[in-house]
């Protein structure tokens, strides 16, 4: 018997009309598919890029205690400032505060007789400045205006009040650095920290005292550096050293010397010296 071969289908050919009809369900679909996508992304965009609710009064994240970024200024007031040097101190403070990355903190606080007591305190997070923006939908002198509602004038306040600060009987710069460090807001979770001291670095409290004669103070005995020690690895510490005539026999090469071993046997990484270059730029 003779064997049937196996026929194929025939395949039927589409006639023009079909052949638009799915050329255009498929064009839709990609479309579709493209639109699905650009939404996506617009909504992933707004929401990463939203701004969330501020304090008003200090521009930091509303309910926020633990800052991801957070500068302390540490300003020697057991002395009064001349004008030149708060005005360099004026400087010194926008140019940490520009450094900052959005919302990161600067705090500003005083060394003073009592190393618990900060004195008068300034502490505002990085908001926008007018020349940072650009556009329709940004308006650069009102972004300004809250600049300096937020900042400009509270630190303006702040800086003139220390030309007329009294001489005090002690100087506990160690104490005052270790009140910074014991904060919370200051702790190892805080991703990035730096610590600036704007003073003469003239030690005088009960532990140490560089008051009691040449050299006195710095070799702090075993019991001072066991309560005075922290963990400052990570910590950028910079320090403005400030030069008073009447503390020559203090102000020598040795005490600076010191200061610098006494930070960075912390952990810490520590400059010391004059100028604004001790602001670092960002990588």
């Amino acid at each position: 018997m003779a064997r049937e071969r196996a026929r194929r289908p025939v395949k039927r050919r589409l006639r023009p009309a079909e052949v638009r009809r799915r050329k255009d369900t498929r064009r839709a679909i990609v479309i579709l598919a493209v639109a699905l996508v650009a939404v996506i992304g617009v909504g992933v965009l707004v929401f990463s890029t939203r701004t969330p609710e501020l304090d008003p009064a200090t521009g930091c994240i509303a309910g926020q205690t633990v800052p991801h970024e957070h500068t302390v200024v540490l300003i020697d007031q057991t002395d009064p400032l001349t004008s030149h040097q708060v005005d360099y101190v004026r400087a010194l403070i926008l140019a940490e505060y520009d450094r900052l990355r959005p919302y990161g903190e600067l705090s500003i606080r005083g060394v003073r007789s009592d190393p618990d007591d900060a004195g008068q305190t300034f502490s505002r997070c990085r908001v926008r400045r007018g020349s940072e923006v650009s556009g329709v939908a940004s308006n650069p002198e009102m972004i300004e205006q809250a600049f300096k509602r937020t900042v400009g004038d509270g630190l303006n306040s702040y800086l003139n009040s220390l030309r007329n600060v009294p001489t005090a009987p002690h100087s506990p710069i160690m104490e005052a650095v270790d009140s910074v460090v014991d904060g919370a807001d200051f702790g190892s979770t805080v991703k990035a920290r730096r610590l600036l001291l704007v003073s003469d670095m003239a030690q005088n409290s009960d532990l140490v005292s560089e008051y009691r004669g040449p050299g006195s103070g710095l070799d702090p005995d075993a019991q001072a550096r066991e309560t005075l020690t922290r963990d400052l690895h990570g910590v950028a510490v910079r320090i403005h050293y400030v030069r008073r005539p009447k503390l020559g026999e203090i102000q020598t090469s040795a005490q600076r010397d010191f200061w610098r071993q006494w930070f960075t046997g912390q952990g810490a990484n520590v400059k010391l010296g004059w100028g604004l270059q001790l602001v670092d730029g960002r990588k």
